[in-house]
């Protein structure tokens, strides 16, 4: 696979506004999580309580990945801010893609899309 080259401008906006987005995903798992609570709240059948706690498992783990995916863009980030300081001329250099992080932060947000709109339907039963 050939590797794809950008200014250190496009790549920087990038990781914002995969910064941005995976602080939008945190926000709503925060909304979820209250929303589970307040399923859980409504309802004793241990079938309910199993996919609460699916579902809790499953919001937990995504807080991990976003932490973890927004950990890696901020490392991204100060490489290059650490080659902007060393070389005031790099906005005119191409530097490689960050094909690597692209690819993780498309699987991430293809995991959480599943994992909303599974819990969707799950409002759509007991709210």
């Amino acid at each position: 696979m050939k590797q794809t080259r950008k200014h250190a401008q496009e790549l920087h906006e990038e990781i914002k506004e995969w910064i941005s987005q995976v602080d939008f995903i945190k926000e709503e798992l925060a909304i979820y999580q209250k929303q589970l609570e307040e399923v859980a709240a409504k309802y004793t059948s241990q079938d309910v309580l199993a996919e609460v706690e699916h579902f809790q498992n499953q919001f937990i783990r995504q807080r991990e990945v976003s932490d973890e995916i927004r950990h890696d863009y901020k490392q991204e980030e100060n490489k290059l801010v650490k080659l902007a300081h060393e070389n005031p001329a790099s906005e005119h250099v191409l530097f490689d893609d960050h094909v690597d992080l692209r690819e993780n932060t498309d699987t991430y947000v293809h995991i959480y899309s599943e994992v909303k709109d599974e819990f969707h339907k799950f409002l759509a039963k007991y709210m």
